[in-house]
C-alpha cells in the first residue's frame, strides 16, 4: 500500500525520540473515501488485507521504520509488536481534508503518548501527486521496491538505465527483453 502518511510518521519518529510502548494512540485523519479504502480493515487476515489496512501499515512504519512492498510479509502480519500497535490506530474523518478531496489528497497523523504528549503532522498533498511530485531518485527507489522481489538487482538496475535513456533508443526491444521475469537463483 502506498501509505502517503508514512512520511509524517517517519518525521515524527525522527524528530521525537519516544519508545513504541509509550504510544497510547495513533490517529489518522483523512477524507471519507480514504477511510473506506484503508480504514475498514482493522485486523487483516491475509496479505491483501495487510496492504490495505491503515492500522497495520502505520504500525509497521513505526515498528520497522519502513512501509515498502517487501515489508508486507507473513512474519510482519503476525509480528506481536505490529499487532499490538495496530490495535492502537484509529482512522477518522478529517473535515478539512474531506472538503478538498479529491482536488487534494492528504492526511493527518497524530501520535498521543501515555503521558499526554501529542505529535501531529499534516500533508495536504500526498507524495507523488502533481502538487508534491516525487524526485527522479524517489521514483527509482519505488520501482526498486516494487520489483525487487521479482527480479534480480542487476536486472532492476538495467531496466532503470534503459528507461533513463528511453528517448534516445532506436529500438525499444532492448527494454522488452529486460521486462521478462527471470528465474531467481
Amino acid at each position: 500500500m502506498n501509505l502517503s502518511f508514512c512520511p509524517d510518521i517517519y518525521k515524527i519518529r525522527k524528530e521525537h525520540r519516544f519508545k513504541l510502548e509509550d504510544i497510547e494512540e495513533v490517529v489518522m485523519g483523512t477524507a471519507k473515501r480514504m477511510i473506506r479504502e484503508v480504514g475498514a480493515i482493522r485486523e487483516p487476515k491475509d496479505m491483501t488485507g495487510f496492504q490495505f489496512s491503515a492500522n497495520y501499515t502505520l504500525a509497521m512504519a513505526l515498528v520497522k521504520g519502513s512501509n515498502q512492498p517487501k515489508d508486507v510479509t507473513e512474519d510482519n502480519l503476525k509480528d506481536p509488536q505490529i499487532r499490538l500497535l495496530a490495535a492502537k490506530v484509529r482512522v477518522e474523518l478529517d473535515e478539512d481534508l474531506d472538503a478538498v478531496y479529491p482536488k487534494k489528497i492528504g492526511g493527518t497523523v497524530t501520535i498521543r503518548l501515555k503521558d499526554g504528549t501529542l505529535y501531529k503532522e499534516t500533508v495536504m498533498d500526498c507524495r507523488g501527486t502533481p502538487e508534491n511530485p516525487m524526485s527522479k531518485e524517489e521514483i527509482k527507489d519505488k520501482f526498486r521496491g516494487l520489483v525487487g522481489t521479482l527480479l534480480q538487482e542487476r536486472r532492476v538496475e538495467q531496466i532503470i538505465d534503459v528507461v533513463d535513456k528511453l528517448e534516445k533508443l532506436d529500438d525499444i526491444s532492448e527494454i522488452n527483453s529486460l521486462l521478462v521475469k527471470e528465474e531467481r537463483r
